[in-house]
């Protein structure tokens, strides 16, 4: 527990690593709600046995609805697979008290889960098994490795791994036989997956790439299993692509329950299980913004019908076509760089929405002065209505300013610093429905604002994207034009920005700066919100830029062009 007692949260740099990264947290907080908490109102009661894995002790299972809890814990993995599930340094494995020496833990577990179901066979019960198996240390019952062992002449440690995997199956037949003997198998869902795909190394997933801990299907993609007799058709499969977050509406659904908020993440499944209709057509994100060894970087993916990208963060993208190529050997990023656009920006604006922590580079330290001026604050996003004041064209006279920029139908347009897109929906109009506007704020909330201002005005081509303090974010050459509109003097870092701005720019690209004039004492802005034209072409200059075109035709701004020199 921190000494604080405050879940971990932002970023770490971890050592020898390019990317600052996620910190893990180290418990759920008890704000989630459960699908046991979903169910109490419903009058089930509820267990959980097995691996937990969400927190320390008042965050175990009867802290979040679980009425029983066996084995739930914070471990990972079992110290041992035989009781009394120690090993050198850890004794047992809490609220799974030692009982017979040398039982498998996978045995003990469907012992635990027979005992629950016999007690509470005459009333509503919800239980949650989660065996620790198949997972290291990689331990199983001697008689079925030997059998193992016997039948295939595989190597020992395949043999140990199938005989945990058998250990599960019969586990999972003990509960199944258990509902028969009690008559309860017609009134029983059962619901049957896995969290990730098999391990590399003792387990073959071909022909799907790859196994645990990775981005491709050999990683994230395994089956659920339902079972409801006179419910669910025997038989009967499902080709579309659920997720994990299905589970809680599915299971509410099915008991008669009230989902416990709105919106939820998932949806249910239960009507696609009966085959009375069918999924509806959405996209599917992951998001690991960790190292893992062997995974060459953070990864985050989006699933969009048969497409799916893979943006390895600080590397690149990676797309695939599932249904011409399910073991993701021909990466389609330089064949289809539109559909790689289009996922990319469902992938920002899923992140943006769930204020997710991205990997980034790490932030250099900041100044408060950059080549003799003072840097400025960035306005709060609580001042937006500013941006958007009824006087501001009379003010600036903007229309003036934007057909100076001389932009044109199709091109790419970057509004960075965008705030709540004054100028970036004026110039998603002018590039027409060819063109795109790239919108980069560093406060997600500005970016919220645009885009209900976007939806209200019927304006689709303008990307969004959480920029850093010393990074954009923008593809290389991916811009006819940026565009910091009295954003330049609030840079934190204007060396390590201009540097990307220069990568971006595609060839011949430009740059505009448009800053409040510091020479003229009538611009009523504060001092250090101006400067001075040669303040700015000596910045630039000194950052490898050279002045291409002035406009002076604005009452409080210069406009400055630049070129890549």
């Amino acid at each position: 527990m921190p000494a604080d007692g405050v879940n971990p949260s932002g970023h770490y740099h971890p050592s020898e690593k390019p990317l600052e990264v996620a910190k893990n947290a180290l418990w759920m907080n008890l704000k989630e709600t459960t699908i046991a908490e979903a169910l109490k109102p419903a009058g089930y009661s509820t267990g959980y046995i097995g691996k937990w894995h969400l927190g320390m002790d008042a965050h175990y299972p009867t802290a979040q609805g679980y009425e029983v809890n066996r084995g739930g814990c914070d471990y990972g993995q079992p110290p041992s697979y035989f009781d009394p599930f120690s090993n050198k340094t850890l004794e047992g494995i809490p609220h799974l008290e030692p009982r017979e020496e040398g039982q498998y833990l996978t045995d003990r577990e469907a012992d635990e889960a027979v005992a629950f179901i016999r007690e509470r066979a005459a009333e509503r019960f919800f239980l949650q098994l989660a065996n620790y198996a198949v997972h290291t240390p990689i331990q199983a019952k001697p008689e079925l490795v030997e059998a193992w062992r016997a039948e295939k002449g595989e190597r020992e440690y395949n043999a140990v791994y199938a005989a945990m995997v058998q250990s599960v199956d019969e586990c999972v037949g003990r509960v199944l036989d258990e509902l028969d003997a009690l008559g309860l198998t017609d009134e029983t869902l059962i619901l049957f997956t896995s969290d990730n795909g098999g391990l590399k190394g003792p387990t073959d997933n071909t022909p799907l790439r790859s196994g645990k801990g990775y981005p491709y299907e050999g990683g994230i993609r395994v089956p659920l299993l339902a079972r409801w007799p006179g419910v669910i058709p025997a038989g009967s499969m499902v080709e579309s692509a659920t997720n994990s977050i299905d589970l809680l509406p599915t299971i509410v659904d099915a008991c008669g329950g009230a989902l416990p908020r709105a919106p939820i993440d998932g949806v249910s499944l239960m009507g696609v299980l009966t085959g009375e209709v069918e999924l509806p057509e959405r996209d599917l994100f992951w998001h690991f913004p960790h190292y893992r060894g062997g995974v060459k970087a953070p990864y985050s993916i989006v699933r969009s019908g048969d497409w799916k990208l893979i943006r390895y963060w600080g590397l690149g993208n990676e797309l695939y076509h599932l249904g011409e190529d399910l073991g993701e050997r021909d990466d389609r990023s330089s064949a289809e760089p539109e559909v790689v656009s289009e996922l990319s920006r469902k992938l920002e604006d899923h992140l943006r929405e769930l204020r997710a922590i991205r990997p980034r580079t790490p932030i250099p330290p900041s100044a408060d002065t950059y080549m003799g001026r003072e840097i400025a604050q960035t306005m709060h996003w609580l001042g937006a209505n500013w941006l958007i004041r009824a006087t501001r064209e009379d003010d600036e006279h903007t229309k003036l300013f934007l057909d100076a920029l001389s932009v044109q139908e199709g091109q790419t347009v970057c509004d960075l610093g965008c705030g709540n897109g004054y100028h970036s929906l004026e110039l998603a109009k002018r590039v027409g429905e060819e063109g795109r506007v790239i919108a980069v704020d560093i406060q997600p909330e500005m970016l919220d604002l645009l885009e209900e201002r976007a939806l209200e005005l019927g304006v689709a081509n303008v990307d969004l994207v959480i920029g850093e303090f010393h990074d954009p974010r923008l593809e290389r050459a991916s811009c006819d034009l940026i565009l910091m509109a009295d954003v330049y003097h609030e840079l934190s870092h204007p060396a390590e920005v201009l540097k990307l701005l220069k990568e971006a720019l595609k060839p011949g690209g430009r740059v505009a700066a448009l800053e409040f004039r510091a020479e003229d004492p009538d611009v009523p802005i504060k001092p250090v919100h101006k400067m001075t034209k040669a303040q700015v072409i000596a910045e630039f200059t000194a950052n490898g830029f050279e002045l291409i075109e002035e406009f002076d035709e604005l009452p409080w701004q210069h406009l400055l062009f630049f070129g890549v020199r």
